[in-house]
This record gives structure tokens, C-alpha cells and sequence, in this order.
């Protein structure tokens, strides 16, 4: 055995080059995440107007069946789109 005792642990260099890869990381990361963070939130956007108009388009048609019988008509912005046709019977 040696007469020095081995000390245990990091040199400051040492610690200094982990930060600055761990800084390196996060500096590609972080934009990186931001981004699919913003393309996330406009994707949930589109999918809730696609559902609110179809949920419309539904509402009108049940509304349109249920007064077919009593002569009651609403109007529907041409927004919507309508497509198919009015069923029969």
C-alpha cells in the first residue's frame, strides 16, 4: 500500500464538463420540445372546430326531422356544408 490515502470523488473539471454537456443538451432539446408542445396544442384545435362543426351539422339535421312534421324550417348558414341528402320516409 501507498502512504497517500486515494481521495474519492470529482475533480472541478470534471464537473464543469458535466454541465456543460447536460447545458448542450437542453439548449437542442428544449426548442425541440417547444416545438411539439405548439404543434400539439394547433392539432387539438383543429380537432375540437372539426368536432363543434359536425356537432352542428348533427343538430341541424335532428332539428330538420323533428319539425319535418310541423312545418317549422331553420336556416342553415351555407359555413356548414351540408353534405349528403335529406332522407326518405
Amino acid at each position: 500500500m501507498s502512504k497517500f490515502k486515494r481521495k474519492k470523488g470529482f475533480t472541478l473539471i470534471e464537473l464543469l464538463a458535466v454541465i456543460v454537456i447536460l447545458a448542450i443538451i437542453s439548449m437542442i432539446a428544449i426548442p425541440i420540445v417547444l416545438n411539439i408542445i405548439g404543434d400539439t396544442r394547433k392539432s387539438a384545435f383543429e380537432r375540437t372546430v372539426e368536432m363543434t362543426l359536425t356537432a352542428a351539422k348533427l343538430d341541424y339535421t335532428s332539428t330538420q326531422l323533428e319539425n319535418e312534421n310541423k312545418g317549422k324550417v331553420y336556416y342553415m348558414p351555407d359555413d356548414l356544408e351540408l353534405n349528403g341528402e335529406k332522407p326518405i320516409g
